[in-house]
């Protein structure tokens, strides 16, 4: 009980330094679009490598949140908080010095891999903190101060760029991020036992984005002329369409070709609209106009 009163105890700091952190992942999200033209010409960007100091820090902010996720639950809120912040602060300070383009985009992927681990930490660190009865007030300040980050971004982008150069912007993440960091140092509240770590789960949602984009479809397979076999792309969505059988099971490839869906087959898969104006037609039916004239 007494460790769970300190834990309990310590919402202020961790709050405080919590949202000191999302202001800056916030502003640094959008900050960075009114410096790009002076990066651009002090770096001798090509288009490619300017795209790419926007994207990187993207992609890999958004393929790590999930990670990030995970790293809070094994190792601990407030830890996995400070790794990320310890992380962002690095790339920052990498970005400040940087001096060709590619150091640039390299810093801005660390960068994106420190967002997702202190987004992600944060906001268990925030939800582990507050009692029951304060937990929507500290979420919704945790919240707020990442959306002003994101608004008052372009302001601060311009202005610093303007009279001190594109390259305090990422001075002032870390100088955001060290008390930040540090406050979260001093109150690394209680450990929480490990959990059994889901290897798939953690890697099914880049499955699923880089997997293949064939459909399968199935109930679709008669047309006016050729009541019992259809191959025709209009009828069956092209010839990259893999059917599956009436059993549920999927084609054992998805780069299948697609295969003659036979009238048995489709007579189990039938099922009357709604309607009751239309309730005898089908899928079939509602696709007839398509198969027309050819």
């Amino acid at each position: 009980m007494p460790a769970a009163s300190n834990t309990k105890s310590d919402l202020g700091p961790v709050l405080m330094a919590c949202c000191l952190a999302m202001l800056a992942v916030g502003d640094n999200s959008t900050a960075i679009m009114a410096a790009l033209p002076d990066m651009k010409g002090s770096l001798q960007l090509g288009p490619a490598e300017l795209e790419w100091v926007v994207n990187a820090y993207l992609l890999t902010a958004a393929i790590f949140i999930i990670v990030g996720g995970g790293a809070a639950d094994q190792l601990g809120a407030r830890r996995s908080s400070v790794a990320g912040i310890a992380v962002f602060a690095l790339a920052s300070l990498l970005i400040a010095l940087a001096p060709v383009g590619f150091v640039v985009v390299g810093a801005r992927a660390l960068q994106g891999l420190g967002a997702a681990f202190a987004v992600a930490g944060t906001l268990a660190a925030v939800t582990e903190a507050a009692p029951d009865e304060r937990r929507p007030e500290a979420i919704g300040a945790w919240t707020g101060f990442l959306m002003l980050g994101f608004s008052i971004g372009p302001l601060v982008g311009g202005a610093v760029t303007h009279y001190a150069g594109w390259r305090f912007i990422f001075w002032l993440n870390v100088i955001a991020m060290v008390p930040a960091g540090l406050m979260l140092l001093r109150h690394p509240g209680a450990r929480r036992p490990a959990r059994d770590f889901d290897g798939l789960g953690r890697t099914w949602p880049s499955r699923t984005l880089h997997g293949d984009a064939d459909i399968g479809i199935a109930g679709v397979g008669t047309c006016p002329h050729q009541p019992a076999v259809c191959h025709r792309p209009a009828c069956a969505g092209g010839d990259r369409v893999s059917s599956i059988a009436a059993d549920g099971d999927a084609a054992p490839s998805a780069a299948g070709r697609l295969r003659p869906v036979r009238e048995p087959e489709f007579r189990d898969w039938r099922r009357p609209l709604v309607s009751r104006d239309v309730r005898h037609h089908d899928a079939a039916a509602l696709l007839q106009p398509l198969c027309a004239g050819r």
